[in-house]
């Protein structure tokens, strides 16, 4: 149940978050997040984790697969990306997109959420906590429509969504969705 409420909340907010053209002469798209143009927020993070958090946004944006599997081996031995049988994060990462499923998109609009620190991590959204609060909750509308959300509050779950976990001295360590 847990599972296919995770798929539930993923495939409705991939059509609400849609992957938009580029504006007038940009460069073509090639992943989701090339359109998004927010800048990152600054947040008071340690300097190792600050860091990682801009060189994630910095190759998420450019939709660069390579630099981002080149961040995540940097500090340790890889990253959780997907609780499925596939062994590259890049080769993932390309396939979910090309079947409509903003990774990429929800990769650099996370880490412009506010973060909290959870088991060790830092981690984005700071939905991602034992409990979250109010304020939380109410951030996720830049990723997910009120009802994605009220499913995941009724769920009894907790934020089974797309996040992202970085350990204090840089390494960075998931960035997954579902349970």
């Amino acid at each position: 149940m847990v599972r296919a409420l995770a798929i539930a909340i993923a495939a409705l907010a991939a059509a609400s978050l849609g992957a938009a053209s580029p504006a007038g002469g940009a460069r073509a798209a090639t992943c989701s997040a090339s359109t998004v143009t927010a800048p990152l927020k600054p947040q008071a993070l340690p300097k190792p984790v600050a860091s990682m958090r801009a060189s994630i946004y910095r190759a998420a944006s450019r939709c660069d697969y390579a630099a981002l599997v080149r961040l995540a081996e940097l500090h340790g031995k890889g990253l959780e990306f997907s609780f499925g049988a596939e062994r590259s994060a890049a080769r993932y990462w390309r396939i979910q997109e090309q079947r409509g499923e903003p990774v990429m998109r929800y990769l650099v609009k996370l880490l412009n959420l506010p973060f909290a620190r959870s088991q060790g991590f830092y981690v984005w959204p700071s939905a991602f906590r034992v409990h979250p609060t109010e304020a939380d909750w109410r951030a996720l509308v830049a990723l997910y429509p009120q009802k994605v959300i009220d499913q995941m509050r009724k769920s009894g779950i907790g934020y089974a969504g797309y996040r992202v976990g970085v350990r204090p001295n840089g390494d960075w360590q998931f960035f997954v969705t579902g349970d």
